[in-house]
């Protein structure tokens, strides 16, 4: 329920901020579980993504470095981000990622 109230705002915060132009989503599956890759050239491009296709049934890494930043932490948490540590083999967000793709979900 936290993961849909967050998607609602996020894209609703966003679709008034700026004119986004999606293109492809048509081919995206119905359901998961897939990896959805995009192109990562900003901070906004996570945001945009999650409330363009967000929810319960899209989670993603997040840098380790936003875990414990009260603003950042609290909304990936609510998001159900997966933190990872950059620059090393972090295995439990590997496995985490594993973990949600098994459940039928999109993992991006």
């Amino acid at each position: 329920m936290v993961a849909r109230a967050l998607h609602w705002f996020i894209r609703s915060v966003i679709t008034r901020l700026v004119r986004i132009r999606p293109q492809g989503l048509e081919h995206l599956p119905p359901g998961g579980p897939y990896i959805l890759a995009a192109n990562h050239l900003a901070f906004w491009d996570a945001p945009i993504i999650y409330g363009l296709v967000g929810g319960p049934h899209l989670t993603g890494w997040a840098a380790e470095k936003y875990r414990y930043n009260p603003i950042w932490g609290t909304i990936l948490r609510m998001g159900s981000g997966v933190f990872i540590e950059r620059g090393a083999v972090d295995r439990d967000a590997l496995g985490a990622a594993v973990a949600w793709l098994r459940q039928g979900k999109v993992f991006g």
